[in-house]
């Protein structure tokens, strides 16, 4: 697909990225003052509890009222105030780091870190020369810098400390703030300034803004400042801290009792080797200025990210560079997303109150749609419109960036980083540096696409154009059922069974990337979670039975123990029908290879129609057939085959095996002949 990329500034020729109302309202909160004399904070930087109590908001009325905006700005100015004169001493930093330290143990001791760090990168006004950016702005992309740990740091620290009320935590800030427990644990009146922060779409917000790529470094002054928000988060921080160890239950006072959430260790992915990209592109801050995608009011933010990542090694802090990394791809891919589909100039701003907005999820989306990317079933796939994005991009990238951002069996670097669930000291090199890479080289296919005037550019070789992906699920399943053909492989090499586990594998091993208008519709997934539920119960069941294995193992290498006899006669009867009925039913062909031909023909599944078509016939035929006769059946078999193993019900076994046998014939013939 050939089109020609309109730079950005063309495009679009505002200064901001933030819609009218959002861009109003952020205006008009930094224009008031607080000249009171009221006190707000402790000298250990919480909040006083009377400052919180006059603390008012009508969170029926727009935020935009005058009376939200008064109160909501004099709250901030005030505490921002607070620590004018602070950030006056040549040490400010270390006291106001030494003020807070025992407040925050209760975001455990690696996010106490994180956000020590963030203090020291959003209040101190180092500053260094890099193109495209002037100190102020500088300072500018500290602060942001600053503020997305911070969201992301105290997103994930309350849903710690919710650990302690509930069983089920949901997954988004603002219904966090919304829970009942929450109340319990730190007041109601600390919720208020949260929820004006970090809630929905009505509030101001700012994790979203600042995650989603809103927020930029104007080339014009603007009112608009960030500090106020990093010192008012770290004063709810440290006051969050404070009410827990005063809490009226003791068990809640020590933060040793707060259960902690594991922090994602990408150090897993280290034997997943991305291609290392050479580079080829020479300057990146002129690749910066050339890009079509990148706006000018952009440009000192990844001018400001390329410092800090050529200059990781030097300081711990700029390791956080990779927080910046994807809102600046996301801002830009957003552009192109509503360019390459002809969408209206306001799909690249933020969203007003209950409107929807254009993020990774829509961005690599099949369809173009404005209902919730979780909904998309419950309307009727072939009346929404492509998206053209696609066909636009070449498969390498768009494979790539799936793996890294949306696939969950990858490192989804993205939301693990914007909910707070990475550990930074144990970030592998080789993800980050082939995230980098693979931005690196997509700005520089835009901008040899635009001088090429949308044609082919064959006479520059970018790598990553012919790379494919490793976790969307469908390969995610094809290399768990792999592994479980190799086991079975160890069990036949010990049987006279004909499993032909080597053909199988090798099936399996040369499927290559599907066409994408399939490969990411809803319903190959449909399919692909099917086989994954397969595997995973078949697993289970072959766990079961490698553990009764080796105690049958135990027991022949102590035949002088006395068992008792009916430990003796389990082991006896599991041997008999192992070694004579299971294994055979268990390595049948038929079996495998129709789990095997649907992965190979997955394409030609969904285009047959019986799984994305209405007509009546397809679709009773998979309600009927499909979902009750097929899927329903094997998952029940094989829930039974787990649950008479574990109940060491050996003679029951046989007839599900026979049964998964017959239904796999059945599968075969409907689909395939």
């Amino acid at each position: 697909m050939h089109q020609t990329i309109v730079p950005i500034d063309q495009y679009h020729q505002s200064d901001t990225f933030l819609s009218n109302n959002v861009g109003n309202l952020f205006e008009k909160l930094f224009k008031i003052q607080s000249n009171d004399n009221q006190e707000c904070l402790h000298p250990n930087l919480t909040i006083i509890d009377q400052y919180l109590d006059d603390f008012q908001v009508d969170f029926n009325q727009s935020f935009d009222s005058i009376d939200n905006v008064n109160r909501i700005g004099r709250f901030i100015r005030k505490i921002d105030s607070y620590f004018c004169p602070l950030l006056e001493h040549d040490d400010a930093i270390d006291e106001i780091q030494f003020s807070v330290r025992s407040n925050i143990e209760w975001c455990g001791p690696h996010w106490q870190t994180y956000i020590l760090d963030a203090i020291d990168i959003g209040l101190r006004n180092e500053i260094s020369s890099i193109p495209f950016t002037n100190p102020g702005q500088f300072i500018c992309m500290n602060q942001i810098l600053s503020l997305l740990l911070l969201t992301s740091g105290i997103e994930h620290c309350i849903g710690d400390v919710l650990r302690l009320k509930c069983r089920q935590i949901p997954p988004l800030m603002k219904d966090l703030i919304d829970m009942p427990e929450l109340n319990e644990l730190i007041g109601s009146d600390l919720i208020r300034p949260l929820k004006v922060l970090l809630g929905p779409p009505t509030t101001l917000n700012i994790r979203n803004i600042l995650w989603h790529g809103f927020i930029n470094c104007p080339v014009k002054q603007t009112s608009i400042e960030m500090r106020p928000f990093i010192t008012t988060l770290i004063a709810i921080i440290s006051t969050i801290g404070y009410r827990l160890s005063q809490h009226s239950e003791s068990s809640i006072h020590s933060t040793d009792w707060i259960p902690r959430s594991p922090l994602y260790d990408l150090s897993e992915f280290a034997n997943k080797h991305f291609p290392i990209v050479r580079d080829q592109s020479g300057d990146h801050y002129e690749q910066i200025f050339k890009c079509p995608l990148i706006h000018r009011t952009m440009r000192s933010a990844w001018a400001y990210m390329f410092h800090l990542q050529r200059q990781e090694k030097l300081h711990r802090r700029n390791q956080y560079w990779i927080c910046l990394l994807f809102p600046l791809l996301e801002s830009s891919m957003r552009y192109l997303y509503c360019h390459v589909n002809h969408l209206e100039d306001r799909r690249l701003l933020t969203a007003i109150a209950r409107q929807y907005y254009v993020t990774f999820r829509e961005i690599f989306g099949t369809l173009i749609t404005d209902l919730d990317y979780w909904k998309i079933d419950t309307i009727e796939e072939q009346t929404l419109p492509r998206n053209r994005l696609l066909q636009f991009l070449p498969i390498g990238f768009i494979h790539a960036f799936n793996d890294l951002i949306i696939h969950c069996h990858g490192p989804h670097l993205r939301d693990r980083l914007s909910h707070g669930q990475i550990r930074f000291d144990h970030v592998d090199s080789n993800v980050v540096r082939f995230s980098a890479d693979v931005t690196f080289e997509f700005i520089r296919w835009t901008t040899i696409h635009q001088m090429n005037d949308g044609q082919q550019c064959c006479s520059e070789k970018l790598s990553l154009l012919s790379y494919e992906t490793q976790f969307h699920k469908i390969y995610y399943v094809r290399n768990r059922l792999i592994t479980v053909i190799e086991r079975l492989m160890i069990w036949q090499n010990q049987s006279s069974t004909s499993f032909n586990g080597i053909d199988l594998i090798n099936r399996l091993r040369t499927i290559r990337p599907i066409d994408t208008g399939i490969l990411y519709l809803s319903k190959c997934f449909t399919i692909v979670n099917f086989l994954e539920n397969i595997v995973n119960l078949f697993e289970n069941f072959f766990n079961i039975l490698i553990q009764y294995l080796r105690q049958k193992q135990s027991l022949n290498q102590c035949q002088g123990r006395r068992l008792r006899s009916r430990q003796r006669e389990n082991f006896q009867n599991f041997s008999h029908h192992f070694n004579h009925k299971y294994l055979k039913l268990i390595c049948d062909n038929t079996w495998w290879s129709m789990m095997v031909m649907i992965m190979e023909n997955l394409d030609q599944i969904i285009e047959s129609g019986r799984f994305t078509n209405d007509d009546d016939d397809d679709s009773e035929w998979r309600q009927t057939v499909w979902e009750k006769r097929y899927q329903r059946k094997l998952q029940s078999n094989i829930q039974r085959l787990c649950k008479y193993s574990r109940e060491h019900q050996w003679h029951r076994i046989e007839e599900i095996l026979i049964s998964n046998q017959a239904i796999a014939i059945s599968i075969t013939h409907d689909l395939f002949q």
